[in-house]
């Protein structure tokens, strides 16, 4: 089992795969220097998870 969430200070390269690159871009940014407003971030998998749980799986992939 992964990390559901990932506060931005745990963020690390190989956290891509689970948060996405537009998540991981937002990190750089904040390492580079960039003021970038607090954030975490919610893995691929805490996503699925709520689509299986609410039902909405179905739902929302279907359009």
């Amino acid at each position: 089992m992964t990390n559901l969430v990932i506060p931005m200070k745990g963020i690390r390269q190989e956290h891509m795969a689970i948060i996405g690159g537009k998540a991981y871009s937002l990190h750089m940014l904040l390492e580079n220097g960039f003021r970038v407003p607090a954030y975490f971030c919610v893995t691929t998998e805490a996503y699925n998870k709520f689509l299986d749980c609410s039902g909405l799986k179905g739902k929302l992939h279907r359009h």
